[in-house]
């Protein structure tokens, strides 16, 4: 796998920047890593498969070197894998992904496996990933479901498309830059299943693009302004319809 160092000391300017490969709980739990871990200014997991993450990671100094670089001031971040396990409510894929179907057909299915014992930087949250181009728009509810149904407690979720991310800064207020959206799910009503398959009396969905903000403190919501119609030509479907 190439480092992502190069780009973000040669993209995103930062003055130096280290690709760390650890692969094994005991070397994530070696004190002489987490001094050197809790010299940097940001922390970022790539993507890959999040259930290594919290498999290997839960409970060592790493995740402590983590926390403790978010509690000086620092930035903590991640793409794919790595944005799943920001969140406190962890979709840990520890057997493997779940498809938006399965979701609908079954919250409780085998493949939604959620944990909230890795981070806990965003109580009642859960986050997904690659919404628009996987089609996950039916993963989160699953989600949502699936844990006020198992745990009792309601929570909300965000999900980010490809080329999109969202930087929160220290009061709670999420900004939203690049091409695709940022996906919110706040939870409206009860979950029923009937008799395996979701049922929810409302979900309200809140899709933001670049420059929009969210506070995750008060859940206000704030646009820039954005046109409400667009000049599309009209399209037809084969019947003739428009």
């Amino acid at each position: 796998t190439v480092s992502m160092a190069s780009y973000f000391k040669n993209q995103c300017g930062a003055r130096y920047a280290r690709e760390f490969a650890v692969a094994s709980t005991s070397l994530a739990n070696s004190q002489s890593l987490y001094d050197t871990l809790i010299q940097y200014n940001m922390i970022f997991f790539r993507g890959g498969d999040q259930w290594e993450y919290y498999n290997l990671f839960r409970n060592t100094l790493l995740l402590q070197a983590v926390k403790d670089i978010f509690a000086s001031g620092g930035v903590v971040g991640g793409t794919s894998a790595g944005l799943h396990i920001l969140s406190k409510v962890v979709y840990t894929a520890r057997n493997g992904t779940v498809y938006p179907y399965e979701c609908i057909e079954n919250p409780n299915n085998q493949y939604v496996t959620l944990e909230d014992d890795f981070l806990d930087f965003f109580p009642g949250w859960v986050f997904d990933s690659h919404m628009a181009e996987r089609g996950r728009f039916a993963r989160l509810p699953g989600f949502m479901a699936h844990w006020k149904l198992n745990k009792g407690e309601e929570i909300s979720g965000l999900g980010l498309d490809d080329l999109t991310c969202m930087f929160v800064d220290n009061n709670g207020l999420g900004t939203v830059y690049g091409t695709g959206a940022a996906n919110i799910y706040l939870p409206l009503g009860d979950y029923r299943l009937n008799p395996s398959k979701l049922l929810a009396d409302s979900v309200r969905v809140i899709q933001l693009l670049q420059g929009s903000t969210f506070d995750f403190e008060t859940y206000a919501v704030t646009h820039q302004g954005l046109p409400l119609s667009l000049p599309l030509p009209p399209a037809y479907e084969t019947s003739g319809y428009t």
